[in-house]
């Protein structure tokens, strides 16, 4: 058969030795106490599995962490925190930037506003961007 010098799949992307590599099973951390897996001393139980996480647990999280001269265990501790996510100048500031991309923010109360504003100021400072 006369191919016409064209290879099936030769233009698709191979995947990389990392996502190879099945995630290994995570422990059940409800059933544990907090002390079990949390390495920064900070971390308090959440309600769902997925939210029980340390922050020495993310690269992202980690490679801030270690942009500091001095050493912190906890991402609380961090210079850069309350200025960049927690600073009420910043989140009014995250306010007018996120009305301008999508307009009114659909959440009810002050609070939960600046609660979801400095968790993508947070995203958006340790990941490089949202999505």
């Amino acid at each position: 058969m006369d191919t016409l010098g064209v290879e099936p799949y030769m233009y698709e992307p191979e995947s990389e030795e990392e996502s190879d590599v099945e995630e290994q099973p995570v422990a059940h951390r409800l059933q544990m106490t907090t002390s079990e897996w949390c390495t920064c001393g900070n971390c308090d139980r959440m309600p769902q599995e997925r939210e029980n996480i340390c922050c020495r647990e993310v690269p992202q999280v980690m490679r801030r962490m270690t942009q500091v001269p001095e050493e912190i265990t906890c991402m609380i501790d961090h210079p850069g925190l309350e200025p960049v996510c927690l600073n009420i100048y910043s989140l009014q500031n995250a306010m007018n930037i996120y009305r301008a991309d999508h307009g009114q923010l659909r959440i009810r109360g002050m609070e939960r506003q600046c609660r979801h504003l400095a968790y993508r100021s947070f995203v958006s400072w340790c990941w490089g961007f949202l999505g």
